[in-house]
């Protein structure tokens, strides 16, 4: 699974479980997309990121 996040949104790919499952994960922490890229933003300050994860893997 991919997650691109930059500060016009969040681009996922992966297979749909996968994604189902981390988008449930991020909604428990953030109820809006939109806190979630200004969180992300406001800890990273970078403008485009790649985070790859190992299927299953819930620890990010």
């Amino acid at each position: 699974m991919k997650i691109y996040r930059h500060e016009k949104g969040i681009i996922m790919s992966g297979r749909a479980w996968e994604v189902r499952e981390k988008l449930k994960e991020y909604g428990k922490i953030y109820p809006t997309l939109q806190e979630w890229i200004q969180a992300e933003l406001t800890i990273e300050q970078r403008p485009c990121q790649l985070v790859k994860q190992k299927p299953g893997d819930t620890n990010n």
